[in-house]
């Protein structure tokens, strides 16, 4: 009993939001997606009627006409919060409480329009579903959350950022960045733009600047979206703040101790030497002046050590060993077993039988507090395992990758990447958590950004921003521009015991701790969709880091996953490349994928499919697609590959693809994956020209009774132009609402095969010609009842 309160007590500290939970029987709400006022919400849950459920939605924050009083009821909000959100009603009030009619219901999805006048345009909600006189738990849409800050530790007058999610409310009002000492008083800081406004990527990131007197010592900081009232704040994130410099700022000049940039002397021992002397005196930066430094071995940093050039155009280090010697490592510079390491400024080449650069590890444990600065890194690959608070900038890698095992956060920004047309992945990351990944260019290679989940953590929690890939061409890889591949799995099955925070396996032999950090999700059973992420777990049980939001119940199956997991995806584009932004059964659970951009390319792709490990169906729920421009070549692959017949409840939930516009879409005749291709009843094949095309080529043949799999999802308020079909919905599409879309120039607007779509509201505009082309041609009928392709 005392253990069990403990435990309680422990994961309730974790929760970012106090629970309300659902009562056993009548409506219930798992997640509603979030959105803006006009558009449609899905309200993901169960126990209702779809004929007559209703939604209510109360909206607790300021009406337009009170925008001025703001301020104040900020101010005043500020000084009563304690760091703990507070938890929604349970019953709705009186006021700013509107009760509305779905546009659509399914038994475990509602779509219904959030209310606009007299409300800003963007606004924190509590949401009901309400059947009859049952009303269901309460749950707060489009409230900010608070995901981490871009440096833990940092110094008075230094700028940071809290990043996470819905973070702007009222576009039109400032927000609110508060900093507070550990039991101390709050001051408010000035928001710095990060670069000029997008109007997307400020919902996730917010950045700051310290005032320059601030004393040191522990803080927090946290953030009100301007909306939402009591409901509008983030929870506070520690910060420390201290005066001590980054590195001991000691400068050792190397040719004070024996180096020469010659090009012909062999360095190795003398820079081992110092580096060596430098360490043991507690650190500092050892300054290579301009020369080429030949080094013939590989040589170890030690900690709080810098190395520094006088510019990657006037510093080189290269390794100078006869490729035919043996040598101490396949590693040129190894940053192994060391904290507090740095390179700046200067050029680092390696060559065989040096395939790596510079090589980070430390017996599976992390590596804190590393950087690579203004460099450029030639033939020789950057490893690093398991590295947290590490910053890569203006950095250039090419003839081989940046591969990183494990990252926690990190700051990747302004680098380039390219390996050459048949070398593979410049770039690839196995599990990123708290990373800002922002204004990098891949070029010239296989692939673009490649995100695979063979790591501690999945990708949790980061920030994915304005980044370019161009000329990513097929080769050994197939030109995958951003590639999320493989979803970590670790566990399906059907649980044999549900607590209120974990469950049982009694067939389960894991080790201890194997499933941390990995997500909980229910695929099947009351509680549908719910993901939890896992604490701790022994052989047979595991324990969540909050209880169940709905208990689970009924023949329940829960898939246990490292995942992709919300992330922001804003601002990226990819250009001429062969292939698309990828999702490759990798478990997308609740990512924003916004203002992205793809040109001359595949456009954007998810797939539905085993995980490319254990070859076991994987879920993909809750994600936004919102503002993505897509033109000339390709659309929006919703797709699944094979047919998987494992018992793995739904694979696909309540998706949202929104304001988007996709234009000339057509036949990308270099790509080499059948992904472009559908096969027709008589054995040929016909290039796919739909802006949005639920289902894969070669499946006709394959398997003529798959039933949905694609499960109520949302297309609102796109743009298609210039393409030969609109949305078309294979068998796999199921419970699609297409809403208030507009098709201009497309010959078939809507095409449904599918099971239970509805249609609401769309506008089709075709042009007049003065010449009428001729009709395009089609292999097959719009009108499932009476097409023999069906």
């Amino acid at each position: 009993m005392n253990n069990r309160t403990i435990q309680l007590v422990f994961t309730l500290a974790l929760v970012p939001t106090p629970i309300l939970q659902a009562s056993s029987d009548g409506p219930y709400i798992v997640h509603v997606s979030d959105t803006r006022p006009g558009y449609t919400a899905v309200v993901s849950g169960g126990g209702h009627d779809p004929e007559t459920v209703r939604v209510v939605v109360h909206v607790p924050g300021t009406m337009v006409s009170q925008r001025e009083e703001l301020p104040q009821i900020v101010t005043q909000l500020i000084k009563e919060y304690r760091g703990e959100p507070a938890p929604p009603p349970s019953v709705p009030p009186q006021s700013q409480t509107h009760t509305l009619k779905p546009i659509h219901a399914s038994p475990q999805s509602v779509f219904v329009k959030l209310p606009a006048h007299p409300y800003p345009p963007g606004y924190v909600a509590v949401v009901w579903l309400k059947d009859g006189d049952r009303l269901s738990n309460p749950v707060i849409v489009n409230q900010p959350k608070a995901w981490f800050l871009l440096k833990s530790t940092c110094r008075p007058g230094e700028l940071n950022r809290l990043c996470g999610s819905n973070l702007r409310g009222d576009q039109y009002v400032p927000r609110f960045v508060c900093l507070r000492s550990t039991g101390g008083t709050t001051v408010q800081l000035a928001e710095e733009p990060r670069h000029k406004e997008d109007g997307v990527s400020e919902d996730f990131c917010v950045q700051f600047r310290l005032p320059p007197d601030l004393a040191t010592g522990d803080y927090e900081v946290f953030i009100h979206n301007n909306s939402g009232n009591q409901y509008g704040f983030t929870v506070p994130l520690p910060l420390k703040v201290t005066s001590e410099p980054d590195f001991p700022q000691r400068l050792f000049v190397a040719t004070e101790h024996g180096l020469k940039g010659d090009s012909f002397t062999d360095n190795r021992e003398a820079l081992q030497q110092l580096i060596d002397t430098v360490g043991e005196d507690g650190g500092g930066i050892v300054f290579l002046p301009p020369g080429s430094y030949r080094v013939d071995d590989t040589f170890q940093m030690r900690s709080h050590v810098v190395l520094r050039g006088a510019g990657r155009d006037a510093t080189t280090m290269f390794f100078g060993g006869a490729p035919h010697e043996k040598k101490r490592h396949l590693w040129f510079i190894s940053a192994r077993d060391v904290d507090h390491t740095g390179f700046e400024d200067l050029t680092i080449r390696a060559s065989h039988p040096m395939p790596m650069a510079i090589s980070y590890y430390n017996g599976g444990k992390p590596t804190y507090d590393t950087h690579i600065l203004r460099c450029r890194i030639v033939d020789g690959a950057v490893s690093v395992n398991y590295n947290v608070d590490m910053e890569v900038g203006h950095t250039s890698f090419e003839g081989q990758p940046f591969h990183a095992h494990n990252l926690r956060q990190a700051w990747i920004h302004n680098n380039e990447f390219t390996m050459g047309r048949l070398q593979g992945n410049p770039v690839s990351f196995w599990a990123t958590e708290n990373c800002t990944i922002e204004h990098n260019r891949a070029y010239g290679s296989n692939r673009g950004f490649v995100w695979q989940n063979h790591g501690h953590f999945g990708h949790y929690h980061n920030l994915i921003d304005a980044n370019v890939v161009e000329t990513a061409r097929m080769g050994g890889n197939a030109g995958e521009t951003y590639l999320f591949e493989g979803a970590g799995f670790k566990w399906y099955g059907e649980p044999s015991a549900i607590q209120a925070n974990g469950f049982t396996a009694a067939d389960a032999k894991w080790q201890p701790d194997e499933l941390k950090d990995s997500f909980a999700v229910i695929t099947a059973g009351r509680g549908l969709g719910q993901y939890v992420r896992i604490a701790s777990n022994t052989a047979t049980q595991v324990t969540l880091v909050r209880p169940w939001l709905v208990m689970p119940s009924g023949e329940v199956r829960i898939s246990v996953l490292r995942g992709v997991v919300e992330n922001a995806i804003s601002n990226n584009r990819h250009v001429d490349c062969d292939n698309s932004m990828m999702f490759y059964g990798c478990g997308m659970l609740n990512n924003r994928v916004c203002r992205n951009r793809s040109e001359n390319s595949l456009g954007i792709s998810i797939w539905s499919l085993g995980d490319a490990e254990k070859n076991v169906s994987v879920p993909d729920y809750y994600n936004i697609f919102d503002g993505n421009v897509l033109e000339d070549q390709g659309g929006f692959w919703l797709t699944r590959r094979g047919d998987l017949k494992q018992d793995v409840g739904v694979r696909t939930l309540n998706n949202v693809f929104r304001n988007h516009f996709v234009a000339d879409v057509r036949r990308k005749r270099e790509n080499q994956y059948s992904n472009v291709w559908e096969e027709t009843r008589h054995g040929s094949y016909r290039p796919v020209q739909s802006a949005f095309w639920f289902d894969i080529g070669r499946s006709y043949a394959q398997n003529r009774t798959q039933g949905p799999i694609w499960v109520d999802t949302l297309i609102e308020r796109n743009y298609v132009t210039r393409c030969d079909w609109g949305v078309e919905m294979r068998k796999i599409a199921g419970g699609t609402v297409v809403h208030a879309n507009t098709f201009f120039d497309v010959p078939l607007p809507i095409i449904d095969q599918g099971t239970d779509n509805v249609k609401i509201g769309n506008r089709i505009e075709q042009p007049v010609y003065e010449n009428p082309p001729p009709a395009a041609e089609l292999d097959r009928q719009t009108n499932p009842e009476t097409s023999e392709r069906g």
